[in-house]
């Protein structure tokens, strides 16, 4: 049986291995080098086997070579690592005939010490990722009842306050900005939506994303009534005067507030996370970051 030996074998495949000839057995193992370690020590070189099918008792009994013998254990064990064989059917470990015969050595050990238990190898299949997008609202101290003017703050000024600091958090711009107001949504590479949700503080986790680039987008709708809109004049001046990426209009129903908003997107170490490259497994947070530029109350309730 010829095998390619750049090809894994899934995670999820259970196989039907022949021991002793006549015994049927089937198992999972994450490695064999796992399992060769765990009994031998982690500087045996055996990190790139990949074993489907051995006979240990053909291995056992006659030794490496003579593993095929009706089982086509032979192929198999040519075929376990990238370095390819010498032409004997040992493992040949990049031509060191020495290392070699080590590694043909530890296979039999391998299969005595397991008292012939089958052991089925497989590369683990990269795990999806995910990413968590949170939000955040700001204001400052020049702040009071009826309007908030925090427009000659820059967006690195360390005046910016969150409106869960006691400071601010019972004035009324920062109690009726509520997280929910805003709609946030992920795209792909190919800026296809894969998800839409309303903001939050604990956030929004998207789990099982291939690994790619995904986009954090704070959508602004045409109506600006109890959700961020867009505005033209906002955007320029948080542009132009602040320093901010994005800018727009929010009024809140009831009271009617007009919120004039700034925002931007940072990750948990202050870096922009408008895009997020992310890998196999990783897990990524991006908060959505909004900054009370200006607001006044147009009704009281």
């Amino acid at each position: 049986m010829n095998m390619n030996i750049s090809r894994t074998i899934p995670i999820f495949l259970i196989a039907t291995i022949l021991v002793f000839g006549t015994t049927v057995s089937m198992g999972i193992s994450t490695s064999f080098a796992q399992s060769y370690e765990d009994s031998y020590g982690k500087d045996q070189k055996t990190s790139n086997l990949n074993l489907q099918k051995v006979n240990c008792n053909n291995i056992i009994k006659n030794g490496v070579d003579s593993a095929d013998e009706g089982t086509g254990g032979g192929d198999m064990i040519k075929d376990m690592t990238n370095e390819g064989d010498d032409g004997t059917g040992r493992w040949s470990g990049n031509g060191d005939k020495k290392e070699s015969n080590s590694i043909n050595e530890n296979i039999v050990n391998f299969c005595k010490n397991k008292n012939n238990k089958v052991v089925i190898v497989a590369e683990e299949e990269p795990q999806p990722g995910s990413l968590t997008v949170k939000k955040e609202i700001f204001g400052c101290e020049n702040m009071d009842e009826i309007g908030a003017n925090c427009q000659p703050l820059q967006n690195n000024s360390p005046d910016w306050i969150s409106c869960d600091n006691p400071t601010i958090s019972n004035n009324v711009f920062c109690q009726e900005l509520s997280e929910d107001l805003f709609d946030i949504e992920v795209l792909d590479k190919q800026n296809n939506q894969i998800l839409q949700f309303v903001g939050s503080q604990q956030g929004t986790t998207i789990h099982n994303l291939e690994p790619g680039i995904y986009t954090v987008n704070e959508i602004k709708h045409q109506s600006n009534e109890d959700q961020l809109g867009e505005s033209e004049p906002d955007q320029r001046e948080c542009n132009t005067f602040q320093n901010f990426p994005e800018g727009g209009n929010l009024v809140k129903q009831n009271p009617m507030i007009d919120y004039s908003i700034c925002f931007e997107y940072e990750d948990e170490q202050g870096e922009d996370c408008t895009t997020n490259a992310i890998a196999a497994g990783e897990a990524k947070t991006c908060i959505v970051k909004n900054y009370i530029s200006e607001a006044i109350i147009m009704e009281f309730p």
